[in-house]
């Protein structure tokens, strides 16, 4: 087995310690408890503002520095952001959830540009798509257990999500550690100004504009059901929204619900696109979210809750699907950069959605629903 053939057996490996968010069902939980309500939202805009603003330097980076390098990053900030999270306080909690974003910001779009050039070195470039699929199921498996866990983990301490997330970091690196970078035929980009001009003129190709549009339609979908899902199964059960001692581990079982079902719609992924075509595919997928959002508009009652774990199938399919359309029609040295501009154009549009949306819904979840429901009919038809 060659150097680059083995970084297809552990980039399996890798995309399962990347998936292991014991953590995140329960981050709230564990901000409001430090730092009430009001400081858990500053912190959570930590965050968020980090995302936007690594974004696409890091695809940049993974682009002229080399794809490896840029996973190892990742993980590394991983080990710091847990590693703060458990000393606790508002400095390394802040200093955690920047580097909890910014390892987000080196993972996206490079591992699976990783994967596919890692293929493309063996002369197997035609088996990304079903690859990458059963890799993303292994994610998604492995979120749903650790969801699961670290809501259990959380009744008991609501530092322990962050100690068992450590440890799968600390084995995260490892793996990354056993990566060899892909050899390729190109320069690297001269200039951070020159490769995201490069990177962005891609998008004159009618082919990659439409996928980019696609890209941005789906963060803004996803994001949306997930912002005013909590709303909804309130106003569903009418309860009010005080915590109780099962919050953790309630969390927990609506994210582990969410990422199994994502994995389960992975399966059949690569046969549907063979038997339909990737654009009907897209498509179709697309129409998920926003028959979610029509039927939370329509009616508050609980046999809508299980539709609710779909939010998460087209963000799967679109992780699988995009990079290999990009990889085709894109050079290697651009391809992360442009992947994270369509990521950081789909953050700041959703952001933009948001306010709009809270200017004209106010607190009316009712006319919140209808308004999020046509935005996103008005993407997906589009």
């Amino acid at each position: 087995m060659t150097s680059v053939s083995a970084n297809l057996t552990w980039y399996r490996w890798h995309q399962r310690m990347a998936g292991a968010m014991f953590w995140a069902p329960t981050m709230m939980l564990f901000l409001i408890d430090g730092f009430g309500l009001a400081g858990a939202l500053r912190l959570q805009a930590v965050f968020y503002g980090a995302v936007v603003l690594l974004e696409v330097p890091s695809g940049w980076l993974s682009d002229r520095f080399g794809r490896v390098l840029t996973l190892r990053t990742a993980a590394i900030c991983w080990v710091g952001a847990f590693s703060f999270f458990l000393i606790g306080g508002l400095g390394p909690v802040v200093a955690g959830q920047m580097l909890l974003a910014a390892g987000y910001a080196f993972l996206s779009g490079t591992d699976a540009t990783f994967h596919l050039e890692s293929l493309d070195a063996e002369g197997r470039a035609g088996e990304f798509a079903e690859r990458e699929s059963a890799s993303q199921r292994g994610l998604l498996y492995v979120t749903a257990a650790s969801a699961l866990a670290g809501g259990g983990l959380a009744m008991v301490d609501l530092r322990l999500p962050f100690a068992f997330s450590l440890a799968f970091a600390v084995a995260q690196f490892a793996v990354a550690m056993r990566f060899v970078e892909v050899p390729t035929e190109h320069e690297p980009s001269p200039s951070f100004r020159t490769g995201i001009a490069t990177a962005a003129a891609q998008l004159k190709d009618p082919l990659l504009a439409w996928v980019g549009l696609y890209v941005v339609s789906g963060v803004v979908a996803v994001h949306l059901i997930a912002e005013l899902t909590p709303a909804y199964i309130t106003d569903v059960f009418g309860a009010t929204t005080d915590t109780t001692e099962w919050a953790a581990l309630s969390t927990g079982v609506i994210a582990a619900a969410v990422a199994t079902v994502a994995a389960l719609s992975l399966r059949g992924l690569p046969t549907m696109v063979r038997r339909f075509g990737l654009a009907a595919v897209l498509l179709g997928l697309g129409a998920v979210p926003v028959a979610i959002m029509g039927v939370m508009a329509v009616a508050a009652a609980g046999w809508v809750l299980p539709l609710l774990t779909l939010r998460r199938v087209q963000a799967a399919a679109s992780s699988v699907l995009v990079p290999g359309v990009v990889a085709a029609h894109v050079e290697s040295r651009h391809r992360a950069t442009l992947l994270s501009m369509l990521s950081l154009v789909g953050r700041l549009s959703y952001t933009a959605v948001l306010l709009v949306l809270a200017g004209a819904a106010g607190d009316d979840l009712d006319r919140s629903l209808w308004l999020a429901t046509a935005t996103i009919a008005g993407l997906w038809i589009v």
